[in-house]
């Protein structure tokens, strides 16, 4: 009994090879490449990062705003459809045009060379923080305005294709 408990006690006297104690703690990035130590400004269109159609045409393009109307000339919704179409509600659907809208949730970054970044959860919360601080954005979120692709300059990393977001400018 003494000589196993002899054995446990001196276990972590004994050191760790070289590879244990240099990988710990240490989180692989895979194909992506390495964090960038140099915080940068990027400048670009602010886009829903969801959005399936991920062109550069489609993304340079206006936004399209919400798809309310009826199939068919003169044709109108059915009653208990029109009643559930209030302007607000009409601003929380997906834009065609990859515009930011009330359902948006994730972000992403449209350079002007074309390239697609989207952001990292923080970032996510700070364009949304930045959307909505717009009086735009208010009047999107609450019905009176349409989708936007504002314009947007900001300070951040990249790694590989997300943009670790450090702030709006």
């Amino acid at each position: 009994m003494k000589a196993i408990l002899l054995i446990l006690l001196a276990l972590p006297a004994f050191p760790q090879n070289a590879k244990q104690v240099r990988d710990r703690g240490q989180v692989r990035a895979g194909s992506q490449e390495p964090v960038s130590r140099d915080i940068a400004t990027y400048t670009g269109i602010l886009v829903d990062a969801s959005c399936a159609d991920r062109t550069s045409m489609n993304l340079r393009q206006k936004p399209a705003g919400p798809d309310i109307a009826p199939a068919g000339p003169g044709a109108k919704p059915p009653a208990d459809v029109a009643a559930h179409q209030n302007p607000d509600v009409l601003m929380r659907q997906m834009d065609p045009s990859c515009a930011v809208t009330g359902a948006t949730k994730s972000y992403a970054l449209f350079l002007p060379n074309g390239r697609f970044v989207v952001f990292d959860e923080g970032g996510n919360t700070l364009a949304g923080e930045y959307v909505y601080s717009k009086p735009e954005g208010r009047a999107m979120m609450n019905g009176t305005g349409g989708p936007l692709k504002p314009w947007v300059s900001l300070r951040g990393r990249l790694w590989g294709d997300q943009l670790l977001v450090d702030r709006f400018q």
